[in-house]
């Protein structure tokens, strides 16, 4: 039997996630529409973005998305898919929780946080 480190196995299923992971219902972004008033010009924090499964959908209704996953794997497919997508107002950072404080992040309306694979 093969075993992996959790970094290995994070890695190993990056390019997986971002093909088959499902997305949310419109519902749900028509909802944070309607509850935070966006107009495009709101910044929001994605904790745990794995591949950007909410970061992408709501970098087209707010004017920034910082999308923050400990897995540079899934990072790394999430800008693959920003860059198909046309989508430029994402920053990718690597991190945790534990390391927003340090990472000089500027104010946000809203703080996302999906189905994380992983403790964020």
């Amino acid at each position: 039997m093969t075993s992996y480190t959790p970094d290995e196995l994070f890695t190993s299923t990056a390019p997986y996630y971002a093909r088959f992971r499902p997305g949310y219902d419109q519902a749900f972004y028509d909802m944070l529409d309607a509850r935070f008033a966006l107009d495009g010009s709101q910044r929001v924090l994605d904790l745990g973005t794995g591949t950007g499964v909410l970061a992408l959908p709501l970098a087209r209704l707010v004017g920034h998305v910082t999308a923050v996953d400990p897995e540079p794997g899934m990072l790394d497919e999430g800008r693959k898919l920003a860059a198909e997508q046309d989508i430029t107002n994402i920053d990718w950072r690597q991190g945790d929780s534990t390391a927003l404080l340090s990472m000089g992040l500027e104010p946000v309306l809203l703080t996302v946080m999906g189905a994380a694979f992983h403790p964020v």
